[in-house]
């Protein structure tokens, strides 16, 4: 995978997090130039990991002449971007005519953002990538992206969206104009200044508040038997029935981008951290992904107390040497640190090989790393 781990301000410690929880390994998938690169390189941007504007003409992610010249990836790019004291570890896959690259990179995510384009509408690739995720096990958020330009139909788009998907994609946010005329979105949940989440009490929200409401409460018995005898949620009630139901694939989320306009871009990541699982909520599947079959007894459990295991998710070669991406499953505590901050051992041992590998010094439970 390529790299891009280096942020302008704050240097290497703006890009680790202490708790596991503050995690969120995504991968983007879609059908090609759908806008998932454009769209991580508008991330980096606004959190200032680069300083290149994505539409200044070159891409930071599509590195390799060849995706220069062909103007789309055909290599997964791994990504790291801060965000309200969060971490993203942002699989940017290239899908399309590259599916191998893409579905390998997937061990790495614990949830994937399925980009739609608005103007393209439902195409091959994005149904193929949400059905690999479904049977992965892997969550999902849906983004409609290239909400700018011309001609949209958008009742059209989510209506095929639903025969395609075979689920009903429920709005997090409410467009502010289509086209032409989109001038961004208002999200129904935002995040206040200490970080907690709450209902947006913008009065032409309330409609689709109500839809949310709805959705959310047919996930669940408990909130359904609440929502027919009040006729409505806590907004509380609303906000954890609904990362429940994501995390059971009850509820297929979506929200509106427009990365070339940097419209949405913010709001998207908000939806990544407050919707999309942590490392740590999904750890009983990265550990039976990890192990390779079903029972996921491989000798260990994940977490921080228990001892260092990785799995390789992609390697690449070049006349430099070779550079592997590995998804760290668990890591023991060394004396002296803080608890979900680690020191690597200073050699792995490949269970395949028995070859001896020199780590990295530093890394986080559950995160990704590259070697």
């Amino acid at each position: 995978l390529q790299m891009a781990s280096t942020a302008k301000d704050g240097g290497r410690d703006s890009l680790m997090v202490e708790d596991p929880k503050n995690i969120r390994n995504v991968a983007f998938v879609g059908h090609s130039h759908s806008g998932k690169t454009t769209l991580a390189e508008w991330m980096l941007f606004d959190e200032n990991v680069i300083t290149k504007k994505p539409s200044s003409g070159e891409s930071s992610l599509d590195s390799d002449p060849t995706e220069a010249a062909r103007h789309s990836s055909i290599f997964s790019h791994f990504i790291r971007v801060p965000h309200r004291g969060h971490l993203l570890e942002v699989l940017d896959t290239p899908w399309g005519d590259f599916p191998s690259d893409a579905v390998a990179a997937l061990d790495g995510a614990d949830s994937a953002v399925v980009l739609i384009s608005a103007a393209d509408g439902v195409q091959t690739g994005a149904i193929n990538a949400y059905q690999h995720c479904k049977e992965a096990g892997i969550k999902t958020l849906l983004a409609l992206s290239k909400m700018d330009r011309p001609f949209l139909n958008i009742n059209e788009v989510l209506v095929n969206i639903e025969k395609s998907f075979k689920t009903k994609p429920v709005p997090l946010q409410v467009r502010q104009g289509e086209g032409e005329d989109f001038q961004g979105v208002k999200s129904l949940l935002v995040l206040d200044d200490n970080g907690h989440l709450k209902k947006n009490e913008d009065d032409d929200l309330e409609e689709a508040w109500l839809e949310l409401e709805e959705a959310v409460a047919m996930t669940d018995d408990d909130l359904l038997v609440d929502y027919l005898e009040n006729m409505a949620l806590e907004p509380g009630q609303v906000i954890k029935g609904l990362r429940s139901a994501v995390r059971q694939g009850k509820i297929l989320p979506f929200v509106y981008t427009s990365a070339e306009k940097d419209l949405g871009v913010a709001e998207l990541m908000d939806a990544i951290v407050t919707t999309l699982p942590d490392p740590m909520e999904m750890r009983e599947e990265a550990l039976k992904a990890a192990c390779d079959n079903e029972e996921g007894k491989c000798g260990m459990e994940p977490g921080v107390e228990a001892g260092f295991a990785a799995r390789v998710i992609h390697t690449i070669a070049d006349s430099f040497g070779s550079l592997s991406v590995l998804r760290v499953i668990s890591n023991s505590r060394d004396e002296g640190k803080d608890q979900f901050f680690h020191s690597l051992p200073q050699d792995v041992v490949n269970l395949r090989t028995g070859e001896k590998i020199k780590m990295p010094s530093t890394t986080n439970s559950f995160s990704l790393c590259g070697k």
